[in-house]
Order: structure tokens, then C-alpha cells, then sequence
């Protein structure tokens, strides 16, 4: 969550769960660049 920390944040249980909705468009490039580089492929965009 360190690409868009506005946008997700980590759970208890570390699950990625999105802050805002829907995503502000100031911050929707980094949103995108975030779900890219998820290393477990958890993170998706659905519109």
C-alpha cells in the first residue's frame, strides 16, 4: 500500500481493502500503478 496509501490500506488480517470509493480522480494513476505492482495479484479495478 506504499504506491497509494490514500487509496488502500492493509487490514488486520492483511487484506487489502480499499479507503475511498470511489477513487478520487487525482488519485486514480496511483491507484493503477498500485493494483500493477500487487506482488499477490490481490488487488483489481472494477468499474
Amino acid at each position: 500500500m506504499n504506491i497509494a496509501p490514500d487509496v488502500f490500506e492493509l487490514d488486520d488480517d492483511e487484506y487489502a481493502v480499499v479507503k475511498t470509493d470511489p477513487i478520487p480522480a487525482e488519485q486514480e494513476a496511483l491507484a493503477e500503478q498500485a493494483i500493477a505492482a500487487c506482488p499477490r495479484a490481490a488487488l483489481s479495478r472494477e468499474d
